[in-house]
């Protein structure tokens, strides 16, 4: 039931499967309900997690956010019984993940659409996502506090930030103008890391960072710090210049 009584809104928890056309955006009440996507999905919603319609192949976000919570099933979008992925295809697209669980690919429609952001629960959760912006570079990715992620694709992204207690294993190759690591651990053993450029900070503010190479390009009003004990294990470390 979701209503109005006596001039008071009232939401109460639809059951799973419900069409997120049936709930109502902005709402909190849905956090524990897996709801059924059969189009684009515009506005605010935050879900426990999404099974795809027969027309589907991923969510596809248009202008709004979807925060998926701690799915049970472990699966953040599904598709049968299957891992979806998600489309990102506005730049104010936003998808925040909470909690454990995994999703598929997820993508930008443009270059430099969306934002990523993973973790919002005290204890991080355990998430595996993956390729990041394989067809187009998606806008930002966010890793907060204490979240362990396994991306086992490529990341390429805008802005890449991982905060303090994210341990990353990355099983792709890992690209981005923008990046601030201040993690655990960010392991990309035999990947390549390529950061910055012109106009973006780099900075590695401590932790244990592994991988095949770290390549820092560096440009006009580029800002390039390591610093706070960072431990690079790295078979290549080499800068180049960027010239836009």
């Amino acid at each position: 039931f979701g209503g109005v009584i006596s001039g008071i809104k009232v939401d109460v928890k639809a059951q799973d499967g419900v069409s997120i056309d049936k709930i109502t955006a902005g709402s909190d009440a849905y956090k524990d309900t897996v709801v059924t996507v059969d189009k684009a999905v515009s506005g605010t919603y935050s879900v426990e997690g999404v099974t795809l319609g027969s027309t589907q192949t991923e969510l596809s976000i248009e202008k709004g956010s979807m925060t998926l919570n701690n799915p049970e099933s472990g699966k953040f979008v599904a598709k049968g019984n299957d891992v979806a992925g998600v489309k990102l295809t506005d730049a104010s697209s936003a998808l925040v993940l909470a909690g454990s669980g995994e999703i598929g690919a997820i993508d930008a429609k443009a270059s430099g659409n969306g934002s990523v952001t993973i973790g919002q629960l005290s204890d991080g959760g355990k998430v595996a996502i993956g390729a990041v912006g394989a067809t187009n570079q998606v806008g930002t990715l966010t890793v907060n506090e204490n979240v362990n992620l396994t991306a086992n694709g490529a990341v390429k992204v805008g802005t890449l930030t991982v905060d303090h207690g994210v341990s990353l294993n990355a099983k792709g190759d890992i690209t981005a103008e923008a990046f601030s690591f201040k993690g655990k651990t960010l392991n990309a053993d035999g990947k390549t890391i390529t950061v910055g450029g012109a106009g973006k900070k780099v900075e590695i503010l401590g932790g244990d960072i592994t991988a095949k190479s770290l390549t820092l390009a560096t440009g006009h009003d580029s800002d390039v710090v390591i610093a706070g004990g960072a431990n690079l294990d790295l078979g290549k470390l080499s800068a180049i210049k960027d010239k836009t």
